[in-house]
């Protein structure tokens, strides 16, 4: 049986498509909500990063890394009194910093939006690279010119990763609440 070279073998292969992951939006499927197992999460970050490639995704992930925007502020401020209210804590101290850190040691690269809003950040990359977007955001239809697709959800099938797009929404408009924007440089 002849052997195929490695420029015979990429000839054939389709390229990987990119897809830029705003990742706390599902910090959720990688930490249980009642189990803050770090192996656990751990696993599952593997699992997630496996069937990307095998699905044809190079990841890159991206992580607010400050909250400047008031708007971010009062999310952040209301999920906390929700916390200390219900008496319950979903996510360990320090989420960020562990699920970043999961995705660098497998080798992915994680981007940590520190001067801009996490979004902004997202949609310039993601514009700029050809890259679509996972992001449970709706904020990624207010950038007006913006080239990907936005996915919304995701889930496994026989070991593949598969994405479900956000409905249809015209970019720039009709999105309550946001106000549509160039996207940044």
């Amino acid at each position: 049986m002849a052997s195929l070279r490695p420029t015979e073998i990429s000839r054939h292969s389709k390229p990987m498509r990119r897809l830029y992951v705003d990742v706390l939006n599902y910090s959720h499927k990688f930490f249980d909500t009642r189990n803050w197992n770090l192996v656990t999460a751990s696993k599952n970050v593997k699992m997630f990063i496996s069937a990307a490639r095998k699905s044809g995704w190079t990841l890159k992930i991206f992580i607010d890394a400050v909250i400047e925007s008031d708007e971010s502020l009062r999310k952040w401020r209301s999920r906390r009194e929700k916390e200390i209210s219900n008496g319950v804590k979903n996510m360990p101290q320090g989420t960020s910093t562990l699920i970043g850190d999961l995705f660098c040691s497998q080798g992915v690269e994680v981007a940590y939006s520190v001067e801009a809003d996490n979004d902004d950040t997202i949609a310039a990359h993601a514009s700029a690279d050809g890259a679509d977007i996972l992001s449970q955001d709706r904020d990624f239809f207010r950038y007006i010119g913006a080239t990907y697709k936005v996915y919304k959800f995701f889930y496994f099938e026989y070991g593949r990763l598969i994405l479900e797009e956000y409905p249809h929404i015209p970019r720039g408009s009709q999105v309550p609440s946001v106000r549509p924007i160039q996207v940044p440089p």
